[in-house]
């Protein structure tokens, strides 16, 4: 297979060599881009084409099929997707593979495998079921035969208590290959879906973990993901082990509780790792690629809301409103610091305070100057209905996405304003074709897997092509905002190195396959 040295160049090449299937195609004028190519055709037909598979895609797919174990970082839109299913299906006329089955966040196991499955010509209609729903309809489909069975990762730790009883089998374990979509759920060995993987991973001759954000809290969430890959041979076959070689343990005075990763731990590490992890970035791949643009807007408190606001960071207790404010301990007290920075905060769960309305004024004022439909994303229920209310009040055509015909009306252009929340809208939720360019974040969010997936709704990879992406935070001045923005900073730039270390040898890897 041959190896582009500048990702860049797989484009020129490919118009070169296809310029025939470049006119015959409805006619396209030579020159436009792979991913233009792509958006259009799929426009025009309802299904993309094999000739606009990309090199990196290919590559990716062999890497698979020649790595029985290993893991794809891949950024968000570049088509984890597409090429793990071209293997599939190589592996699987090969003889090398009889059964996959595909682990993922609920709306990925429902909705995003299949509709890739028809979206592409070259894919073969693969029979699939999904073991999703009530009791029985995943029985139903766990005992239906297919070639690829699907679940949500929710459901592992139920699948597997089917197959063990009292630690005796009492069903045959039929999947041979497994694919670990967004493997960052499995970061934490002591959850009951890893426990539960790790005792039928045995069973299981090949395995793949994909994602676009795999190190989201440290790096040790990295010991439970490819422990489930190679059984310890790479960081070690305990996590004490892992975490006695690679960071300091926090002292016992230290309330944080958090350990610090050693100096040399992310070269080690990634050293270590490389052989069975592939990572690419969009900005290498895709033509005239666009970091999205960050719009910060700052608002402040008043002298009485920030003197308040001190006495709760201060003392631990607020008196408000004939009420009292208590923060238990520092993560309470972190909470009600960030509900009071978006203008409200919570006595006792679900009775709240409204505290200011700063944000909910800068938001209806940047709304005025936007054009096209927007998405707002909100992290507290409070400060949805404050924001419904304050759209409602403004006649606005607003929607709050529940279900998948609010995902199809805001697509179709019947809503101005879409209200999300991280929970509701990350993994598999496709809202990219309404057009928008335009994402606020009422609040800041701790987590940045959460963040990063809330983004890749409109900024992943294809979905930006053509657009000036713009993501707002509408942020609280010296307030505890300002300690979450720092950390989502330093957790994505601890991120960035670590693929950015393991880009490198993507190069050595596959110019040889």
């Amino acid at each position: 297979m041959y190896f582009y040295e500048n990702p860049n160049q797989t484009d020129v090449i490919w118009h070169q060599e296809n310029s025939a299937l470049d006119l015959e195609l409805d006619g396209f004028a030579l020159g436009i881009s792979r991913q233009e190519y792509a958006v259009r055709y799929l426009l025009e037909h309802g299904v993309l084409p094999e000739a606009v598979i990309c090199d990196y895609q290919r590559r990716v797919a062999q890497f698979i099929q020649e790595h029985p174990n290993c893991a794809c970082w891949l950024d968000m839109g570049l088509g984890k997707t597409v090429s793990t299913l071209m293997a599939i299906q190589a592996l699987m006329d090969d003889y090398m593979v009889a059964h996959t089955l595909i682990i993922g966040p609920l709306r990925v196991a429902r909705k995003v495998w299949t509709d890739q499955i028809a979206m592409w010509e070259h894919i073969r209609d693969f029979e699939v079921q999904k073991i999703i729903g009530t009791e029985k309809q995943r029985i139903k489909a766990m005992n239906t035969p297919a070639e690829i069975h699907m679940i949500n990762r929710e459901n592992v730790a139920w699948l597997v208590d089917q197959m063990i009883h009292e630690k005796r089998w009492v069903k045959k374990w039929h999947w041979d290959n497994c694919i670990v979509d967004e493997c960052a759920s499995f970061s934490y060995q002591s959850s009951a879906r890893w426990k539960q993987l790790r005792r039928v991973r045995k069973k299981i001759d090949r395995m793949v973990h994909l994602t676009g954000a795999p190190d989201t809290r440290s790096l040790r969430g990295l010991w439970a993901q490819f422990f489930l890959l190679d059984y310890g041979k790479r960081l070690g076959t305990s996590e004490r082990s892992f975490n006695d070689r690679w960071f300091i343990a926090p002292q016992k005075q230290d309330p944080s509780n958090v350990y610090r990763a050693q100096p040399y731990a992310k070269k080690q590490i990634r050293k270590r790792i490389r052989g069975i992890t592939v990572s690419m970035r969009a900005k290498d791949y895709i033509d005239n690629f666009e970091e999205p643009h960050i719009n910060t807007i700052k608002v402040d408190l008043t002298a009485k809301q920030r003197k308040a606001y001190k006495e709760l960071e201060r003392e631990n207790i607020l008196r408000f409103k004939d009420d009292i404010i208590r923060a238990v301990n520092s993560g309470v007290l972190a909470n009600k610091l960030l509900q009071l920075s978006n203008g409200f905060v919570y006595s006792e769960h679900p009775k709240w305070h409204a505290f200011h309305n700063s944000k909910v004024d800068a938001l209806m004022e940047l709304l005025e100057g936007l054009n096209g439909p927007v998405i707002i994303v909100y992290h507290y229920i409070p400060d949805r209905l404050r924001i419904e209310k304050a759209l409602t009040r403004a006649n606005v055509n607003w929607r709050l996405l529940k279900t998948e015909q609010d995902e199809n009306e805001w697509n179709d252009g019947k809503i101005d304003k879409l209200i999300i929340s991280p929970k509701s809208a990350g993994e598999g939720t496709n809202i990219h074709y309404s057009g928008s360019e335009n994402l606020i974040f009422f609040g800041l969010l701790w987590s940045l897997y959460d963040y990063q997936q809330t983004c890749a709704r409109l900024t992943g990879g294809l979905r930006a092509i053509g657009k000036r992406i713009v993501v707002h935070h509408i942020v609280t001045e010296n307030t505890y905002e300002d300690r979450v923005s720092y950390k989502l900073v330093q957790n994505a730039r601890n991120q960035e190195e670590m693929m950015n270390g393991l880009r490198e040898y993507v190069k050595p890897v596959l110019k040889s396959a």
